[in-house]
């Protein structure tokens, strides 16, 4: 009877510790040195450079008081580079009121607080612009250092005609008005609740817009977000000449009541969803058209 053959054991190496090769290796260490050290002194430098110019800018501005009272203006213009706006109706003021606040802040500072900043006006036939400069952010954050939001306050009861621009900053608005006009390059828009007899417009390059609107409704109303989504209250039977355009976001629209409406919706890569109530009803009916690239869209009751 045959015995089955043995397996040969494994062959097991004892480890041998490698060395490298200093004559060869050291190009490419002097490489990676050099490489690591003109990074750190490119960035060393970009925030020198900063520093420095925050620092020269700082130096333009003065000291000015926080607060600024606008009078009585039929129409009000404001703009601003690097700053949230927040406009609200206060029956605390006595004509349109101006403030620079720490972000947050619903509040009038203090009396004779003073912020580091500058503001440009100008005036003539009942209508008043206002350009708010700050101090350049630098590479900060607006929580660390000086940088105030715009309050802006109207008297209750007042109407104005108003259009708010910022660079980066949101901005928010509630109050009645005879017109809106809100635009941002980067900052999400909020307006309402409000009202305003005339048209309302909005428009954000990057963020989000959303209106809440009270009777009585615009007569017309265009909202456009190139990179955000749009949503729309509005009051109950309403009847006005809506246009939103995302071009990259979802747009929702509620529109109570029994008026009836002509809606034209479009997505190009999304999905439609539109209420048949809508089209049935009384009266003269509102004019809906909404498109967008990519994002759905809704349209209720």
């Amino acid at each position: 009877m045959e015995t089955p053959s043995a397996r040969p054991a494994p062959l097991v190496e004892p480890g041998q510790r490698l060395h490298p090769s200093p004559g060869r290796d050291r190009p490419w260490r002097v490489l990676i040195t050099l490489i690591g050290g003109v990074t750190v002194t490119l960035l060393v430098l970009a925030m020198g450079a900063s520093t420095t110019a925050t620092w020269l800018s700082g130096r333009s501005f003065t000291e000015i008081p926080a607060v600024t009272e606008l009078g009585d203006p039929k129409a009000l213009s404001v703009s601003t580079d690097q700053a949230s706006v927040h406009v609200l109706p206060s029956p605390e003021v006595q004509q349109v009121t101006l403030a620079l606040v720490r972000p947050g802040q619903r509040t009038l500072p203090a009396a004779g607080q003073q912020v580091r900043a500058r503001i440009v006006r100008r005036d003539g036939d009942g209508a008043a612009s206002v350009t708010v400069e700050q101090p350049d952010l630098g590479m900060g954050v607006p929580w660390t250092g000086g940088y105030r939001e715009v309050l802006l306050l109207v008297p209750a009861g007042r109407e104005l005609s108003l259009e708010v621009a910022t660079g980066v900053g949101d901005v928010r608005v509630e109050g009645a008005f005879s017109a809106v006009d809100v635009r941002s390059e980067v900052g999400d828009l909020r307006l309402g609740p409000l009202t305003a007899s005339g048209e309302l417009t909005a428009a954000a390059e990057v963020g989000d817009v959303e209106v809440e609107l009270d009777d009585p409704a615009p007569a017309t109303v265009r909202l456009d977000a190139a990179l955000g989504s749009v949503r729309l209250q509005l009051p109950p039977d309403a009847a006005a000449e809506v246009v939103i355009d995302a071009e990259f976001g979802d747009v929702a629209v509620a529109a109570p009541g029994d008026t009836r409406w002509q809606v034209d919706a479009f997505s190009e890569l999304g999905e439609t969803q539109i209420d048949p109530m809508l089209r049935d009803g009384a009266g003269e009916p509102g004019t809906l058209t909404v498109t967008t690239e990519l994002g759905d869209v809704s349209v209720t009751r």
